[in-house]
């Protein structure tokens, strides 16, 4: 008998988790992120996150209501896109604003996401074309998680970019250690006064 591994099982429970994704009906948790409310199972989310394993029980051990609110997340999209990746639903890389990309990348680190966080850093470190209003986040992000190509890559466009840079309002997020490896540079040209004024 020729040996047959039925697959299609795996297609339907993908289909039935994205029916429990975020579905009230389906939950015992609910995190909340800038008001907005996400519902989840959380024994789902403890065995994808040893780190939102222990909030969860030191939450449910002192709290009487099963809502948690979620300080370190700046974004309600970046936290969505991590449910999705421990829901298994599919996620595109692609369709996502640089800034909540690098989020969802310190997400997937803070939260021991391991597998995910490598994927994200591996597409991160692909990206080959830059804007200004992203520069400074994906510079940070780099230098973070030490993804040295791509911060070359970005260190050359933003010395191509200087002056308009300096004068960006993202600046004033970039890292100290960022901004001293940019400056010290003698490809870094933009007015010193300008440079000053920006950071």
């Amino acid at each position: 008998m020729v040996d047959l591994v039925y697959s299609d099982g795996l297609k339907a429970l993908q289909q039935r988790m994205g029916t429990l994704f975020n579905n009230v009906k389906f939950s015992d948790t609910v995190f909340t992120v800038k008001n907005q409310k996400f519902y989840a199972l959380s024994q789902l989310v403890a065995v994808a996150s040893g780190k939102l394993d222990s909030v969860i029980s030191e939450h449910f051990a002192h709290c009487d209501d099963k809502e948690i609110t979620l300080y370190d997340v700046k974004c309600q999209e970046s936290f969505s896109i991590v449910l999705q990746y421990m829901y298994g639903l599919d996620i595109n890389f692609s369709q996502m604003k640089m800034s909540v990309l690098c989020e969802v990348i310190n997400l997937a680190e803070n939260y021991q996401l391991t597998m995910f966080s490598k994927d994200l850093k591996n597409y991160l470190s692909k990206i080959d074309t830059f804007e200004l209003d992203s520069l400074t986040v994906l510079l940070n992000t780099a230098r973070k998680y030490n993804l040295n190509d791509l911060y070359e890559r970005l260190k050359v466009f933003a010395f191509e970019h200087a002056a308009e840079f300096v004068k960006h309002e993202s600046i004033v997020s970039l890292q100290y250690e960022v901004l001293r490896d940019l400056v010290k540079s003698n490809w870094f040209c933009a007015p010193e006064i300008d440079i000053l004024m920006g950071v």
